[in-house]
C-alpha cells in the first residue's frame, strides 16, 4: 500500500497537472493507494505558481493571487470539517479544474456553485469559514507543513510502508519517468529520499 501526501497551491496549475500524473502512474501500475490533500501558501509556493500559471507578474497580481490562495484554503477548511477529507479533496480537484482548465476566475460565486454540488449549503459553508475550528485546522497543517520543511508546491511524498521507512520526495513539477522509477527500481537515484517519521505520517488527515 502506498500512501501520498500532496502540498499544493489550490488553485495551481502544476499542481492539478501533477496530481493526475501521480493519480494515472500509480493505476497503470495496478498499486494500491490512499492519497492526502494539504493546501497551502507561502511566498516562495505562490511566486513559482505565478510563473507556471501566468508567465509575468507585478504586485496587484501577486496580492489578488495570494488573496484567492488563501480563501481556497479556508474554502477547503471548511468543506473539511462539514464534510470530511473525501469531499474537500474532490472540492480542490474540482476548484483547480475550473480555474486552470476551464478558465474560470476564483470568486465566491465559483466556491458557491461547487459546494452546491457537494450538497452543501452556501449557509451553513460561510458559517463554517468563519468559525475558529477552520483556523484551528489551517494551523494543524501549518505545523505538518513546517515538520517537513516543505516551501514549493507542488511537493509530493510518497511512502511505500511495505518497503522501509523512508519516503521519496517530489518539488515542483512532476515528470511521468521519474514516478515511474519508484516502482522499477528499490532506490530511484534522481529522486531525493528522505527520512520520515512513520507516526507523522500515519496521523496526517
Amino acid at each position: 500500500m502506498f500512501e501520498l501526501f500532496f502540498f499544493v497551491n489550490p488553485i495551481g496549475g502544476t499542481c492539478h497537472e501533477c496530481e493526475k500524473i501521480a493519480f494515472q502512474t500509480m493505476q497503470q501500475y495496478n498499486k494500491k493507494f490512499n492519497y492526502h490533500l494539504i493546501p497551502m501558501a507561502s511566498m516562495p509556493s505562490i511566486i513559482d505558481a505565478l510563473k507556471n500559471n501566468k508567465g509575468n507578474y507585478d504586485l496587484n497580481l501577486f496580492n489578488q493571487f495570494s488573496g484567492d490562495t488563501f480563501n481556497a484554503i479556508k474554502d477547503f477548511h471548511s468543506i473539511k470539517l462539514l464534510k470530511g477529507n473525501k469531499l474537500a479533496k474532490q472540492f480542490v480537484l474540482n476548484l483547480q479544474e475550473m480555474v486552470n482548465i476551464q478558465k474560470c476566475k476564483y470568486s465566491e460565486k465559483l466556491v458557491l456553485q461547487l459546494i452546491n454540488n457537494l450538497d452543501l449549503s452556501a449557509k451553513t459553508f460561510k458559517e463554517m469559514r468563519q468559525s475558529e475550528y477552520v483556523n484551528m485546522s489551517i494551523d494543524e497543517d501549518l505545523k505538518l507543513i513546517n515538520t517537513f520543511n516543505i516551501k514549493v508546491t507542488p511537493t509530493i511524498i510518497i511512502y511505500n510502508y511495505a518497503k522501509d521507512e523512508a519516503g521519496y520526495l517530489f518539488e515542483g513539477k512532476l515528470e511521468i519517468n521519474c514516478l515511474k522509477k519508484i516502482f522499477q527500481r528499490p532506490q530511484p537515484q534522481q529522486n531525493k529520499k528522505i527520512a520520515l517519521s512513520l507516526h507523522v505520517l500515519k496521523n496526517i488527515t
